[in-house]
């Protein structure tokens, strides 16, 4: 009997603040291949900016697919989200990031 392996992701974020809640603020979509998360699409909202929600959307993609890393297609360095998910890798290979079990699936 084979074992079927599904490596497609679809991440969809929302965020609370204190004033209630604002909805889904971000949506990456994409594929794991190997040991590295490939993140085909990602769109967010103005309303997820310095939120950190991008820094808590590539840690749940660590923490699901236990990748060793993430890429994101078409994304140049100027946009600091290649830095941003190699420092988090950086940290938890360092011990400083604990990965979190996920409540819900991906």
């Amino acid at each position: 009997m084979k074992r079927l392996v599904l490596s497609s992701f679809l991440l969809a974020a929302s965020y609370r603040d204190k004033y209630g809640p604002l909805g889904t603020i971000a949506v990456l979509a994409g594929r794991q291949q190997g040991e590295v998360a490939v993140v085909e699409v990602w769109a967010a909202s103005c309303r997820a900016f310095s939120r950190r929600i991008e820094h808590r959307c590539l840690e749940r993609l660590f923490d699901r697919f236990g990748a060793d890393a993430i890429w994101i297609r078409g994304v140049d360095d100027a946009t600091g989200l290649p830095q941003l998910a190699s420092d988090l890798l950086e940290r938890r290979r360092a011990g400083e990031l604990k990965p979190r079990i996920p409540s819900t699936p991906l």
